[in-house]
């Protein structure tokens, strides 16, 4: 537990300078009244509920610690020929003793065993989270497969897998995206089934509180008094989990000032990224960068910039979905090498032939060719765990399953997106089948066709909402994310490993 504050001294609050004071306020104090809540069901032993209770479980079981990088990987000091042939054929020999396979009814590349990820509480993953949010807010703009953002040195970079929605990236203001999500101002955004359009909603709510009076009676003064309750609650995370403030901090600035200047995102080249990874000019602006290659996915486009910077600070990545395997391996590789990068440690699906591009070129960029890229990738696969699956919101803990993406049970017609699990009703004001009572039959509604299993693209997460849990008895934790620590995790052989069947609790894949 941190230290209480010294009587006098003014509190500490995330809001960025020049926050109405209204907002600074509502921050203050309720991040106060939640931290004496929990220091005093500490004292006195006691079990808190909602939101407390499940920061008291993270303090009693904190989330891995990345560690140190393991040693980097010798590159010859003349590198030979690089090539995009090479490159695949060494990946292709990495994955072999993974027995990758098509993965029936999912797009891309699978292996034989996975994980359903069950729901967490995600308090020490907040700047993770709001780069989740924010991609998920961008991805809505330009209906791309999948944007990707990047903290770096006071500055957010975003990139999206396809060149031609990196260009719509740069036509609309951060405002105009916001804007465009207003809607949400007056929706009940906290208990619709999408979870897109919870993620978009808070991020309105966000820029709200850091632009607008929460104290109008007004829909954006609503926001805005919503946006600043959860920036209390954030606050209080941040003093528990201090390592992450600067990150959060640095982001609601970048996020107030862009909304402020109302212009578009600067496009960047990554060519020239040690110029505007580092100066002052771009602290507090969204950058855009392009591809690195042909054929290459958002993240390593960032990662690609990251190293042509030879930036090797703390940087956080993440996405609305989590990484393919291509991704989350060509993270790992600059990670071993000495890139300071935190991003999820669970990868999904394989699109290897529209991300080689990618890996080669970061590749090349950190030092190695053709012959030596081999080893660096047969090791990183050799410790990359199960791929991964969410599960329906509300649902806990993780399950291994045997040929899981080759079963029955995952067929498009018997997992559907959005599905809640009882604990979660029970705990909500209007229940499920409360909700499914007031629809029309359905002999009158549209059949909405099932959303695909997966596409090439990151693999999406569900998570649940940090104000849906505060003040209920009921124990409900956030679904996994793209966020995460950058420890690579290791085979969860210990976990309980059960074959699919008709009898247990439904799961959902993302697209």
């Amino acid at each position: 537990m941190s230290a209480p504050r010294t009587e006098g001294t003014p509190p500490r609050t995330i809001a960025p300078q020049g926050v109405n004071p209204a907002v600074v306020e509502i921050i203050a104090r309720r991040s106060a009244e939640l931290r004496a809540q929990l220091e005093r069901a500490t004292r006195d032993d006691v079990t808190p509920d909602g939101l407390l209770r499940l920061l008291k479980q993270l303090k009693d079981h904190p989330p891995g610690a990345p560690g140190p990088a393991p040693t980097p990987f010798d590159t010859p000091d003349e590198p030979g020929e690089t090539t995009r042939g090479g490159v695949q054929a060494a990946f292709d020999r990495a994955r072999r003793p993974r027995n990758m396979s098509k993965g029936g009814n999912q797009a891309g590349w699978w292996e034989d065993r996975g994980t359903a990820s069950g729901a967490r509480y995600k308090g020490a993953e907040r700047a993770q989270q709001m780069l989740a949010h924010l991609s998920e807010l961008l991805l809505q703009g330009v209906k791309s497969a999948e944007v990707e953002a990047m903290w770096v040195n006071d500055r957010v970079v975003v990139s999206a897998n396809e060149a031609r929605k990196v260009t719509e990236l740069v036509t609309r203001s951060l405002a105009q995206v916001l804007a465009a999500s207003k809607p949400l101002l007056e929706a009940d955004y906290q208990n619709f089934e999408d979870h897109q359009a919870r993620r978009r909603g808070k991020m309105v709510d966000l820029g709200n509180a850091l632009t607008q009076d929460p104290t109008a009676d007004t829909s954006a003064g609503r926001s805005a008094a919503n946006g600043a309750e959860r920036l209390g609650r954030l606050e209080l995370d941040l003093g528990e989990f201090p390592s992450q403030r600067e990150a959060v901090e640095g982001m609601l600035a970048t996020l107030r000032a862009e909304l402020l200047r109302q212009t578009a995102p600067l496009r960047v080249s990554a060519a020239e990224a040690g110029t505007w990874m580092a100066d002052d000019a771009h602290r507090h602006r969204v950058l855009v960068v392009g591809a690195a290659a042909t054929n290459s996915h958002a993240e390593q486009n960032l990662v690609y910039a990251l190293v042509r910077a030879d930036h090797r600070d703390k940087t956080y990545i993440a996405g609305g979905k989590r990484p393919c395997t291509s991704c989350w391996v060509t993270m790992e590789l600059a990670r071993r090498q000495g890139f300071d990068i935190v991003f999820n440690p669970h990868r999904g699906g394989s699109w290897e032939k529209s991300a080689t591009g990618g890996l080669e070129a970061v590749a090349r960029a950190l030092g190695f060719d053709d012959e030596s890229i081999g080893r660096p990738l047969v090791a990183i696969m050799a410790q990359a765990g199960f791929q991964r699956i969410t599960r329906t919101r509300g649902e806990k803990g993780d399950l291994v399953f045997n040929q899981w993406f080759r079963s029955a049970a995952l067929s498009k017609t018997n997992y559907t997106r959005g599905t809640s699990s009882d604990s979660e009703s029970d705990a909500e004001d209007e229940t499920t089948a409360e909700r499914a009572a007031k629809r029309p039959p359905r002999s009158t509604r549209k059949r909405k066709q099932p959303e695909p299993v997966g596409r090439a693209a990151d693999e999406e997460e569900e998570e649940e909402e940090l104000e849906e849990v505060v003040g209920r008895g009921e124990e409900e934790e956030e679904e996994e994310e793209g966020e995460g620590e950058s420890a690579m995790s290791d085979d969860e052989d210990s976990q309980d490993v059960r074959e699919p069947g008709p009898k247990r609790r439904r799961t959902t894949t993302e697209q």
